[in-house]
């Protein structure tokens, strides 16, 4: 046995790491018929609210997981476990915006992104295993090309500041055309991101506020209406950030409430959000949530709330009735609290 392939036998039996960490580097091994070397994983993201280009986000614990090895020759090579039926395989040199399969896109944008701005790669195979999909409310596709960035990063350029990674990332997903022009906050904090904070960012590093939802009481929620449509590029939002940064500063959580309301209102009279986004705030707020607001998930109509933790079960049975009632599919919720960065475990 190699030392390649012992270093991913071990990965897939190591069991200080959580079985989904375990299970990523397993399905690698059965994927291509050797073993990846290591294993990454990196958070998904939710922006709370936006001021313009400027947004404070949070790291949540739904993302993507990485394995990677090295190779020997130019090539870089993808699959993911949630598309079985699909891998590409391409030339480093020939990897071009233009010509790389929507749904790898996400996966090689960070390639792209590194070697454009100077970086040398060497070939790397890479399976992801994206815990949830696009359209959930948690930004599946800058998770995935978050993980992979930092594998390659370790890999190849370990000398990469995080902050520039993240630019570099938020540069490849835009010129791979999976995001638009607002994606830089989700990047910096899916790489930068603390465990009880959230991220501004208002500069190039951006800036670390403390929230620790679990001491106020206090749960984001998430809910996906499960309506599908066309991609939604976000508008220009207008909340006063300095204040609500102010008030996490603190250590009034509770205020973020307020700051949702207003902005989903702003943009209910803009007439953004779907009938179902509507519904699922209107419920929520009618149920005692202290906020809620719709987001931004590509194709999805996903909203977030802010609800004290004892009133969860209250509200979500109220959602569901709300949406059921009204012939809409019941709702998926996934309770968000921040957590750590990317990194290889």
């Amino acid at each position: 046995m190699t030392e390649a392939t012992t270093a991913g036998t071990d990965l897939a039996g190591r069991l200080d790491l959580a079985p989904e960490l375990r299970l990523v580097p397993a399905a690698f091994q059965e994927t291509y018929g050797y073993a990846a070397t290591g294993v990454w994983r990196s958070p998904g993201s939710v922006t709370l609210l936006s001021d313009g280009d400027t947004s404070l986000s949070i790291a949540a614990r739904w993302g993507t997981i990485v394995a990677a090895r090295p190779r020997e020759d130019d090539v870089i090579e993808l699959a993911l476990m949630n598309r079985p039926a699909d891998r590409v395989r391409m030339d480093l040199g020939c990897l071009d915006p233009g010509d790389v399969e929507a749904w790898a896109r996400p996966g090689l944008s960070a390639a792209w992104a590194l070697r454009d701005a100077g970086y040398t790669l060497g070939g790397t195979t890479l399976l992801a295993g994206v815990d949830l999909p696009e359209g959930v409310g948690l930004a599946a596709t800058t998770a995935t090309a978050c993980a992979i960035a930092v594998a390659l990063r370790d890999m190849y350029a370990p000398a990469v500041p995080t902050a520039a990674l993240a630019a570099l990332v938020s540069r490849g997903l835009r010129a791979l055309g999976v995001t638009g022009d607002r994606e830089s906050g989700r990047c910096l904090v899916a790489l930068l991101g603390r465990s009880g904070t959230a991220y501004l960012d208002d500069e190039p590093d951006g800036t670390v506020l403390p929230l620790d939802l679990g001491t106020a009481g206090l749960r984001f929620l998430v809910v996906d209406t499960r309506i599908r449509g066309s991609m939604t590029a976000p508008v220009a939002e207008r909340t006063h950030l300095p204040e609500v940064a102010a008030y996490l500063r603190g250590g009034t959580p509770a205020a973020l409430g307020p700051a949702l309301n207003t902005a989903h209102a702003r943009l209910r009279e803009a007439g953004v959000p779907d009938a179902a986004q509507d519904i699922v705030v209107s419920a929520a707020l009618s149920a005692g949530a202290l906020g809620g607001r719709m987001i931004w998930d590509g194709p999805g109509r996903p909203v977030l709330l802010l609800l004290r933790a004892e009133e969860l079960g209250t509200i979500r049975t109220a959602v569901t009735s709300a949406c059921t009632s009204r012939g809409l599919r019941p709702p998926r919720f996934l309770t968000v609290t921040p957590v750590s960065p990317a990194a290889r475990k």
